[in-house]
């Protein structure tokens, strides 16, 4: 659908800002990966130069320490071996079978044959470099000690010159695993910048006294010299650290060319990441706007509709609005005309707490002395309450049950046989009916659940009349007994609903009951004499705290005069 014009302008507002956002990300991530290349050049250095610290301090303190730890073990391999050694290089020099030789565990014999200036290994796999301290030193026919490597794993050994008429035979010794710095090498192999280094112990004069196997100088034509100095194109990055009060070094060499490579590794994996940042950011941006475009189109309908139910909404409430109106009208229109200058003089209130309520009253004379009456309150508020008191209203005034409506008790039994509360949506009502009899100014009356309707004879205190019948529709078979009481000439008779007075007092000080209620109608009673309804309802208010009422609220005042009874008589 197309966007109402404000809407297109705020969506292309968005993509643009949208394009804005990514093209500020995307050069941002440029500009890192260009100078992120010469940070992570800077970062594999540094990281391989404390890698290298660490392990050249490690094999320092490891050499200070191994010839206290290890030359009494080696001494005693040595001297277990040395007649039998001696004898296998005298027989490699002669061309003829070596001895078996076996040290102890975890000692291992060595033997070198001397040929050409240079140590010829014969038993076990001890490397002497040449050009190396210790071959120099065996070289010149001095004993040597000191770390060296056998069969790639670094051992502390004790070596012996073998010489013959003068001349140079060979050598022996005993050596044992030099786990510290063996432990060193081995870390330094698994570590990535390493993979083309060395690690390396050389003497004062350069000389190497033990080199780890690798492709670094150890293996080079330098090595041969047995001198340290940078090879091939970019060289190494050397890392030295003395052995305690000795001339000592230990060397660790990392080649420049393998930093060059970890670092582009490095390098290659954020750039590929860049682009993959980039692809999806690319993919995100166009997926953003045709989400943006399609959201902001289901808003537009989805306003649209709102509005349309809203306007529904709003026809079908005034339809029922009116309705309700209408139907108010009418239950208003059934309510009795107020009489002020009859023999009974009739006055009424009526609040319901809806537009429909569920209270109901009326009045009728049955004959020229007799005045029936009665309100009723159905369970509950609203159209259904108001459907059922209307019905009941029509009833009592058509006189349509089976009753004797001079009698209040026969009139209560045949509502309950009328209107039982499963014919009639589970509602049931109260009611208190009364018939007032001008010649003998007395007044009968019968309650159907309903509180008690408040007499008041000229100068007495007000009496209850209190009836004692069960709800309307709550069984089958109802008794309603009836009672009677005197009401002379200038009395007044209130009957109303509950609503009126169980309400809640304000500043939550509890209910109003039924005895403060008839104190406030008394009272009302001889200080408004001309309004009295109107004056009980105000003090409500007041004592509730607000004017509208949670419950229906109905009152009806009956006032009872001389001259009428008088006439009757005559």
């Amino acid at each position: 659908m197309r966007l109402p014009f404000r809407l297109q302008a705020l969506a292309n507002l968005a993509i643009v800002r949208l394009s804005l956002i990514f093209a500020v990300i995307w050069a941002a991530l440029i500009c890192a990966g260009i100078f992120g290349l010469a940070r992570a050049r800077l970062d594999v250095g540094q990281t391989a130069a404390v890698e290298a610290n660490l392990a050249t301090a490690a094999v320092s303190q490891a050499l200070v320490q191994a010839p206290r730890l290890y030359e009494p073990q080696v001494q005693a391999a040595l001297a277990s071996v040395a007649p039998r050694a001696r004898r296998a290089v005298s027989a490699a020099k002669a061309g003829k079978v070596l001895p078996t030789i076996a040290a102890k565990a975890p000692t291992q014999a060595l033997a070198w044959s001397f040929d050409s200036g240079r140590f010829r290994s014969i038993v076990g796999e001890g490397a002497l470099p040449a050009g190396g301290s210790l071959h120099a030193a065996l070289a010149a026919g001095r004993p040597a000690e000191g770390p060296i490597l056998v069969g790639g794993h670094a051992y502390w050994a004790i070596l012996q010159p073998v010489s013959s008429r003068g001349r140079n035979q060979g050598a022996y010794g005993a050596a044992t695993p030099f786990r510290e710095l063996d432990e060193v090498v081995q870390n330094l192999a698994a570590t990535p910048a390493f993979v083309r280094g060395f690690l390396a112990v050389v003497d004062a004069r350069g000389r190497l006294l033990f080199a780890s196997s690798g492709s670094g100088p150890t293996t080079g034509p330098t090595a041969a010299k047995g001198v340290l100095a940078p090879l091939g194109p970019g060289g190494y990055q050397l890392t030295r650290s003395p052995v305690g009060a000795t001339k000592m070094q230990v060397v660790a060499g990392v080649s420049q060319a393998e930093l060059d490579l970890q670092t582009l590794k490095l390098v290659g994996t954020s750039q590929s990441f860049l682009a993959m940042v980039i692809v999806v950011s690319v993919c995100l941006a166009w997926l953003l706007a045709r989400r943006l475009t399609g959201a902001l189109e289901d808003a537009e309908r989805s306003r649209a509709a709102a509005l349309e139910a809203k306007a529904e909404a709003e026809r079908a409430g005034e339809a029922l609005t009116d309705e309700l109106r209408q139907a108010a009208r009418y239950v208003a229109s059934l309510l009795p005309a107020r009489d002020e200058t009859g023999p009974v003089a009739t006055d009424w209130l009526y609040r319901p707490s809806l537009d429909l309520g569920g209270d109901a009253f009326g009045y009728l004379w049955l004959d020229e002395r007799r005045f029936a009456f009665y309100l009723l309150d159905v369970c509950g508020h609203g159209v259904g309450a108001a459907l059922l008191s209307t019905t009941v209203m029509n009833v009592i005034r058509a006189r349509t049950v089976n009753a004797d409506f001079n009698d209040p008790s026969s009139v209560l039994a045949a509502l309950n046989v009328a209107f039982p509360m499963e014919r009639q949506n589970d509602l049931y009502f109260t009611i208190w009916y009364g018939v007032y009899d001008l010649a003998t100014e007395t007044v009968r009356y019968a309650s159907g659940g309903q509180h008690p309707a408040v007499l008041i004879a000229p100068d007495e205190k007000p009496t209850l009349l209190q009836g004692h019948g069960a709800p309307i529709g709550f069984f089958d078979k109802g008794l309603y007994p009836a009672f009677s009481a005197q009401a002379p000439a200038g009395s007044q008779l209130y009957v109303f609903s509950d609503g009126l007075f169980e309400v809640e007092l304000g500043s939550g000080r509890g209910m109003l009951d039924l005895d403060s209620f008839v104190e406030i109608l008394a009272d009302r009673r001889t200080r408004s004499p001309q309004r009295v309804l109107a004056a009980v309802l105000e003090a409500i208010q007041i004592v509730q705290g607000k004017e509208g009422f949670d419950d229906d609220c109905s009152i009806l005042q009956l006032s009872f005069r001389h001259a009428e009874r008088s006439r009757l008589l005559a």
